[in-house]
């Protein structure tokens, strides 16, 4: 059987492919800027680089500059738009809750990074290479630079001042304080971006001679057995530990592109886990933000009937009434994984009940594996009788 996803063929997305793509790339931003800027007992002490600790405690915590070295890493992976949109409402979400004073110094410097960052896409090869160094560490230079002046004139201080320390000599401090930090960015960024590429190099796709002259040489071949459907091409990266499937049926994953490389991922495991994380990330905000936790009633009625469309959607495929879809597998997976993560919020009440409504949906599944192996073992039986008799009847 031919691979549905052809590795010479550049991937075209529809419009429904690239509006899930961003609101992908837009939430895994928002929530690692979300966990990542959390209030840290631990880290609201530390620093990288600290000129003055009052000014340091009242302005720019560890967990700060965390958050700021993960959005830049993204601005280069992810579209500029949804890593712009996805840190700039976490941070305005985190200072309207909070009753701060609103930031528009720091949510102009996120914006400002995440531009400039954006022009450097990470296209895989030239961290490795040592090709653009100057671009790629000199961008960083010339935003930081250029936002000095208003972190000096424009930063709102939420602490007042005394006769030891003025607000003059408390913002060049502050200044001083940010221009270090972020220049001690610069180097966990460029080498994350390097240790990306070294591993990354194996699965470079081919140059365009090696290209043309490994074709010639499949050209002179006469072997109609084509060993591309049978193993990974040049420029992916594709192991059973991420989809769980063979080469031949990789209309089961789905394509992450790194750089030059395609990842191939389980897409029911891939939506799973995201519903998963994307249930940690809204639930958490409903109770520590706005303090809204969920009923022990509700998560336990969605425990119920989530389940039901993902085990629908793979059953009718096990017994090969209903071939699933990519779109398919992606919602029924990701419901999946909300139901899995309500698990979470069940109250002991309920631990007898939510033991027998998990045990209950093993069973299903363990039933629908069974006839899974069988109907399709009678697939092949009989495949392999039809092929068995056209073979013979030639030479009768």
């Amino acid at each position: 059987m031919p691979r549905s996803h052809n590795p010479n063929v550049p991937i075209i997305r529809t419009r429904f492919q690239s509006i899930a793509i961003w609101l992908i790339e837009f939430l895994i931003t928002a929530m690692l800027y979300y966990f990542s800027t959390r209030d840290i007992r631990a880290l609201n002490y530390l620093t990288i680089y600290s000129v003055n600790p009052a000014i340091v405690i009242n302005s720019f915590p560890m967990h700060f500059w965390i958050s700021i070295l993960i959005i830049l890493f993204l601005a280069r992976l992810f579209k500029r738009t949804a890593v712009i949109l996805g840190a700039f409402s976490i941070e305005l979400l985190i200072e309207y809750v909070k009753s701060t004073p609103i930031q528009p110094v720091l949510i102009g410097f996120i914006i400002l990074a995440l531009i400039f960052e954006s022009f450097m896409p990470y296209n895989g090869g030239e961290y490795y290479s040592g090709q653009k160094l100057l671009k790629q560490i000199g961008f960083n230079f010339i935003y930081i630079i250029l936002y000095l002046p208003v972190i000096y004139f424009g930063f709102v201080f939420t602490f007042s001042f005394t006769e030891d320390l003025i607000e003059s000599t408390a913002r060049i401090y502050l200044t001083l304080n940010f221009l270090v930090n972020m220049l001690f960015l610069i180097v966990p960024l460029w080498l994350g971006f390097f240790i990306l590429d070294r591993f990354l190099v194996l699965y470079f796709p081919l140059l365009d001679e090696d290209a043309e002259l490994l074709s010639q040489n499949k050209n002179h071949t006469n072997d109609e057995d084509n060993i591309d459907d049978f193993i990974p091409q040049p420029g992916e990266f594709y192991s059973h530990l991420f989809t769980h499937h063979s080469l031949e049926e990789d209309d089961h994953t789905i394509i992450v592109l790194v750089g030059k490389v395609r990842f191939y991922l389980c897409t029911r495991c891939t939506a799973m886990i995201f519903g998963v994380l994307t249930t940690i990330f809204l639930s958490n905000i409903a109770l520590y933000e706005f303090n809204l936790p969920i009923s022990s009633k509700l998560a336990l009625f969605l425990v119920i009937i989530l389940p039901i469309f993902s085990l629908t959607d793979w059953g009718l495929q096990a017994v090969l009434i209903r071939k699933a879809t990519t779109i398919s597998r992606l919602i029924t997976g990701f419901i999946l994984g909300i139901a899995m993560q309500m698990l979470a919020f069940m109250s002991s009440e309920y631990i007898m009940l939510e033991i027998i409504i998990v045990s209950s949906y093993f069973v299903i599944l363990a039933i629908l594996f069974y006839f899974r192996v069988r109907v399709r073992k009678k697939k092949y039986n009989e495949e392999a009788l039809n092929e068995f008799i056209a073979e013979n009847s030639n030479l009768v």
